[in-house]
């Protein structure tokens, strides 16, 4: 499967943040109410960087001049890392069911094992 250039570009900002938190140890032994919550405090952070922090205003200290706050590009920097936070956090809950259904899926065996498996003595 080729990739969007966009969605290359997006993958390639969650692997950056990742990166940022591979000391954590990963998300495997995760629950879900820990990912969600954590989904939920990031996206809230990135609601913050959407349409709270741009309404921040600035007060010089010398004259007390208020101004309101202007985005520059670490304004931009830490938004995209907040969508990347939120993205990652989704994709850790997914990748979890994943690797469960595989989990599952390999306990069940391969479809028709059960007609397969021999018959106890004395058994149809």
């Amino acid at each position: 499967m080729r990739l969007r250039p966009e969605v290359q570009w997006f993958a390639e900002q969650m692997e950056k943040r990742l990166g940022v938190n591979d000391h954590k140890g990963g998300w495997d032994h995760c629950d879900d109410d820990y990912l969600f919550i954590r989904l939920q405090e990031e996206t809230e952070e990135l609601r913050d960087y959407l349409f709270i922090r741009p309404y921040l205003t600035l007060e010089c200290p010398d004259c007390h001049h208020r101004q309101v706050a202007e985005n520059n590009t670490d304004d931009i920097d830490e938004l995209i890392a907040e969508a990347a936070d939120v993205a990652n956090f989704a994709m850790m809950i997914a990748d979890v069911h994943n690797r469960s259904r595989a989990e599952i899926s390999d306990k069940k065996g391969p479809v028709g094992a059960e007609a397969e498996s021999p018959n106890v003595e004395g058994q149809p």
